[in-house]
């Protein structure tokens, strides 16, 4: 099974809830013969509706004509993430980055009629300046959930002490007198949870409890895991992160990052809870974790 896996360091999050009044400016429509159409729906995706036509369309975010630019390193941050669907195959999502001197085409156009997560590594050395999402091909619309360019994944070394993944319903079971059984009431669902407790004593020859991962020296952290103290940390500006599990995929918030120690034994021990701005009706099960 994969590793778990966490990002971190945010450098540019759009959660789709707003296409105006953010900090450099709106996203603005690009196409030719006014194809584009693009609202939000339900305070949690971008919906980019086109009619029929072969040119491409596209919002940009900032304004690829006015005066902002994200000026975003791609050697700090190497990582972009994002989620879309379409309501047909012939509607094509596509997702490029504008830099200072070039473009890079993170998203080639594609098609899934169902909720599709992705991410792709950034060109290094240059200065991301623009996102744009596309709208392509054919008519139809593209659901946007989120774009996020962030400095890296961090991979868990282990999680020898065990994980847990927990998607409970929420029931309330009402007392009625003289009643046998309790009348059960249907109250939705809470956020989902992921655990995981790891030996921060085993790592590998590269000691990835520590960033960078992947080399043994140099090492920019002090202590193992200290990602998850960052991340704890930066919570205050960063609204959530993007959790793999190895066998589940969905946005978190990190609850308690604990760092039990006993003896010589050092461990660590994570609590992650679901993050979503609207009701996850608005999605199936297998679209809500991945």
């Amino acid at each position: 099974m994969t590793k778990p896996s966490i990002t971190y360091g945010h450098g540019f999050l759009d959660d789709c809830c707003k296409l105006t009044g953010l900090t450099y400016g709106d996203w603005t429509e690009t196409d030719t013969g006014n194809l584009l159409s693009s609202a939000v729906s339900v305070d949690d995706y971008f919906v980019l509706t086109r009619s029929a036509g072969a040119a491409e369309a596209y919002l940009s975010y900032p304004n690829e004509g006015g005066a902002n630019n994200l000026g975003l390193s791609s050697s700090i941050y190497t990582k972009i993430f994002w989620r879309y669907k379409t309501n047909n195959s012939n509607i094509k999502a596509k997702i490029v980055l504008v830099f200072n001197d070039a473009t890079q085409t993170v998203l080639a156009e594609s098609s899934s009629t169902t909720f599709t997560a992705g991410s792709a590594t950034i060109t290094s050395g240059k200065t991301i300046d623009h996102v744009r999402l596309y709208a392509n091909a054919a008519a139809g619309t593209v659901t946007y959930d989120f774009v996020l360019i962030c400095k890296n994944i961090f991979t868990f070394p282990n999680t020898q002490y065990g994980t847990e993944f927990t998607p409970p319903a929420r029931y309330a079971d009402v007392e009625i007198p003289g009643r046998i059984t309790d009348v059960t009431q249907n109250l939705g669902s809470p956020s989902a949870t992921w655990m995981a407790s790891c030996n921060l004593d085993v790592s590998n020859a590269t000691e990835d409890w520590k960033r960078p991962q992947g080399v043994l020296s140099p090492k920019t952290d002090y202590v193992k895991g200290e990602v998850f103290i960052d991340i704890s940390h930066n919570s205050y500006q960063e609204p959530w992160q993007w959790l793999d599990t190895g066998k589940h995929r969905f946005k978190v918030t990190l609850r308690t990052p604990q760092f039990p120690e006993s003896a010589d034994q050092h461990s660590l021990d994570l609590t992650f809870r679901e993050y979503s701005r609207s009701s996850k009706t608005n999605e199936s099960y297998e679209e809500r974790f991945g």
